[in-house]
């Protein structure tokens, strides 16, 4: 691996000889240990940036370790260790430097569903425990307390009427916080539910629910927050129920208090966050924790 021209660099992972010599094995089992072979290829690719990442870690230099896992890739590692860093523009016309700038740019759009952890005893943390769970679930018009349920969505990219199984926005949140608070059916009649006791948007913790509404003040959707401005909520037909980021609201949110409680949990804890993924405001927060 090295930047600009080379000759012997071979196969999809562009390996040169000494490098795949150290990395390389029989990923697949088909009995060659071959750079031209995809399986072989990738998986010593994954062997050899987890070395790289390794070398980044202990360097000690002030910079994101993937990017310079990344730049050793490309240019190797020697490289990195001289320019302290990721190698400039004018080293090699550029390449390292656009290889890495490039790759960090389109990772978020290759990035699948992340795991969420989230920490905490209270009711707000248990439903949003439980909502995570659902994370990748599809969105149909339906589902309820005991989990997913048959409405209208989407089959491998096909609308097929009444038989995806998964949640719809409303549903989702009261399967989070199911049976311990017993929330309604949509999202206009769960704000209504909540929005009876308001506090300040200082206040909103991980698990409220916040709310979407036009212009004429309708209600129409609802998610669970998770901090930092981030929602878990189901888009919309013919999407996964997902992590968002949530922008600040257009004017000012009003938020209620729980149902049937006098007292809020403890505050949870949550990690790692994804990347964002942007997504209209919230008009409306309410809480639905105890």
């Amino acid at each position: 691996m090295a930047a600009g021209p080379n000759r012997s660099a071979r196969g999809p992972a562009q390996f040169v000889d000494g490098t795949w010599a150290t990395y390389r094995n029989d990923a697949d089992g088909n009995g060659r240990v071959d750079p031209f072979d995809v399986g072989d290829a990738v998986t010593a690719q994954g062997r050899y940036m987890c070395s790289l990442l390794g070398d980044a870690k202990a360097s000690g230099l002030k910079d994101d370790v993937r990017r310079l896992a990344l730049a050793g890739y490309n240019a190797n590692w020697g490289a990195v260790e001289h320019y302290r860093g990721v190698p400039p523009k004018s080293f090699s016309d550029g390449q390292t430097f656009y290889y890495v700038k490039d790759i960090m740019e389109m990772m978020k759009d290759y990035e699948g569903a992340p795991l969420l952890n989230v920490g905490g005893s209270g009711a707000s943390s248990q439903a949003l425990r439980r909502a995570a769970a659902r994370i990748g679930t599809p969105y149909a018009y339906g589902g309820g307390p005991a989990g997913p349920g048959r409405g209208n969505g989407y089959v491998r990219g096909r609308y097929v009427a009444s038989s995806t199984v998964g949640f719809d926005c409303s549903r989702l949140g009261q399967y989070a916080y199911w049976p311990h608070t017993q929330l309604p059916r949509t999202a206009a009649a769960q704000y209504q539910a909540t929005a009876h006791r308001p506090v300040t948007r200082g206040e909103i913790r991980l698990g409220d629910l916040l709310f979407w509404a036009r212009r004429n003040a309708f209600i129409y959707h609802v998610g669970l927050y998770a901090g930092d401005g981030r929602v878990l909520h189901a888009p919309r037909t013919g999407r996964r129920s997902k992590w968002s980021h949530s922008t600040p609201p257009c004017r000012p949110a009003t938020t209620a208090g729980p149902l049937g409680s006098e007292e809020r949990g403890p505050e949870p804890t949550l990690r790692p966050f994804p990347q964002p993924v942007s997504l209209s405001p919230p008009q409306r927060a309410s809480y639905a924790s105890a």
